[in-house]
């Protein structure tokens, strides 16, 4: 989960989609599908106004306002392994939340 102050957003990476909501009412303002992604772990940084999602072996960069995918990179060689975003920037709140996402089967 990450956050977008300038635009009010809270951006959250699950199962191959970043998600932006309103970080005052909880509502979603837009979901982004990342192409080749299914089912896998999002990693995200915002930087320089611009949403970084990174998963299954590929980095996208989305508009903030929009979740347009404004490029990507697919990152050959990489393909399943963890990945970590990092920016030389300094942080002004270094303190990341993790969410683990577990779903419960309804019988």
């Amino acid at each position: 989960m990450s956050a977008d102050t300038r635009a009010n957003l809270i951006f959250v990476g699950t199962h191959g989609h970043v998600r932006a909501l309103d970080k005052h009412t909880g509502a979603e303002v837009w979901t982004t599908s990342l192409p080749g992604t299914a089912y896998s772990l999002v990693i995200l940084l915002c930087e320089d106004g611009i949403v970084f999602a990174g998963a299954n072996g590929k980095l996208f960069a989305l508009h903030p306002s929009s979740g347009e995918i404004l490029w990507r990179n697919e990152l050959p060689g990489l393909r399943y392994g963890p990945m970590t975003l990092a920016t030389t920037t300094a942080a002004t709140n270094p303190l990341p939340l993790i969410v683990e996402d577990q779903r419960q089967r309804s019988d």
